[in-house]
């Protein structure tokens, strides 16, 4: 999410055929981040009572569609309002699932790999967000330049379904 952004908002601008500067560019770049802290907020009660295993399920989920909506944005001016709503659920997915997600493991680790498999998980979120700037950069040489936010933010789609 943080490394794809740049390109992603750049692509979006190319669609919507203005330079959306201000309000937009920056409601666009931290919707993620809205949902996250409201996530973090819903995450602290409804956490416990869904269990650690479920609340991953509905962060994937959320994910799932944040991403999906993104994906099917119209090929208008609404595109921001669109990528905005998906950005937003995506944020939700993302408070959800790193609140659950180390416990869980904690929880189910052997104690002997329970630290390793614990930093392993804060490592691939570094290494998410390297793949989110190489991903941004390869779309925005591969794909027409008003598809590159659908193709980099397309990308955790399978991720989510393999959750499932």
């Amino acid at each position: 999410d943080i490394g794809s952004t740049s390109g992603a908002v750049r692509s979006l601008r190319l669609l919507v055929g203005f330079e959306a500067k201000g309000m937009w560019t920056s409601a666009t770049t931290s919707a993620s981040l809205m949902g996250a802290t409201l996530g973090s907020v819903l995450a602290f009660w409804v956490g416990e009572p869904l269990g650690r295993r479920r609340e991953l399920l509905v962060g994937s989920s959320l994910y799932l569609f944040g991403s999906l909506l993104c994906v099917a944005a119209p090929e208008s001016g609404a595109a921001y309002g669109a990528v905005f709503a998906g950005r937003w659920l995506y944020g939700l997915g993302v408070a959800f699932s790193m609140h659950a997600a180390p416990v869980y493991i904690s929880e189910m680790a052997p104690s002997a790999v329970r630290g390793m498999l614990v930093g392993g998980k804060e490592g691939f979120i570094v290494g998410g967000i390297l793949a989110g700037f190489a991903a941004a950069a390869v779309g925005e040489a591969a794909l027409p330049a008003t598809s590159v936010f659908r193709g980099v933010w397309a990308l955790p789609v399978p991720i989510s379904l393999v959750i499932f």
